[in-house]
């Protein structure tokens, strides 16, 4: 079979396409290279060039779904359109769209053994996330839909809580997002 040299960017790209579909369907645990470079059609030594190890690539895959999921939120967040209240309920409504086949791929983020990739995504969340909450609380706040008085400590709860929650949930997606939302709702006093 002839060898296909193709631009190092598509090529990357179609190593993360292959991985993280294999991820999804068989977990990372059961999801070996070689699967990935079979399903592929190239050299096993191939993601090699490009990834030092699978949980290197698994990094990478759930990195860039972070990055989309991130992107998704900050629109939401960002948006004039909506109060305080309608923008997470927009942002859960998002969360629990998430089809259930990606269920595997977060469960293996949350899973004892990738609390490095965990920690990675959480300091990245925190960057970004925290100080546009925090500004959503305050927001809530000064409109009334919020009783809350303390904005700071509130983020830091509800987000901290939230990975706490993630960490330990063994249900659906949907069962997740409700209890978290719940959560999120009684921190902030949300007027129903």
């Amino acid at each position: 079979m002839a060898r296909t040299v193709k631009p190092p960017e598509e090529r990357r790209r179609e190593i993360l396409e292959a991985a993280k579909k294999l991820f999804v369907e068989q977990g990372y645990e059961k999801t070996q290279i070689s699967d990935i470079t079979n399903l592929m059609g190239v050299a096993h030594g191939l993601v090699y060039h490009y990834f030092k190890s699978k949980t290197e690539l698994f990094d990478a895959v759930i990195g860039e779904m972070f990055e989309a999921y991130l992107l998704e939120l900050l629109s939401i967040v960002k948006s004039e359109d909506l109060n305080p209240v309608e923008k997470l309920e927009l942002a859960f409504a998002k969360f629990k769209q998430q089809p259930f086949d990606m269920s595997p791929l977060v469960k293996a983020v949350y899973a004892e053994e990738n609390t490095e990739i965990r920690e990675r995504i959480a300091k990245r969340r925190m960057e970004i996330i925290l100080p546009l909450f925090e500004k959503l609380i305050i927001e809530g706040i000064e409109l009334g839909c919020f009783d809350c008085p303390y904005p700071k400590e509130a983020a830091l709860f509800c987000a901290y809580g939230e990975m706490g929650i993630k960490t330990r949930h063994n249900g659906s997606m949907e069962v997740l997002a409700d209890s978290i939302k719940e959560m999120y709702w009684r921190v902030l006093g949300v007027k129903r």
